[in-house]
């Protein structure tokens, strides 16, 4: 067994980072006004949601299947 590491590898950059204007868009269209004092955190926030769920869809989890108990 691989022992586990603690340094996160790279983001992938396949996706850009959502741009404040984008994130309103999205907010909106979910029907979440964003007040602009918010928007900034907001965008960081689903930035690095994206980028730690691309870090999962990376990680090499070997033999374990769907099934895989803990």
């Amino acid at each position: 067994m691989t022992p586990l590491t603690t340094s996160i590898p790279p983001t992938p950059q396949s996706i850009p980072d959502l741009l404040p204007h984008e994130a309103a868009r999205w907010a909106l269209r979910a029907g979440l006004p964003l007040d602009a004092d918010r928007l900034d955190l907001v965008t960081a926030t689903a930035n690095h949601i994206q980028s730690v769920i691309g870090v999962l869809r990376d990680l090499d989890l070997g033999e374990a299947g769907n099934d895989a108990t803990v």
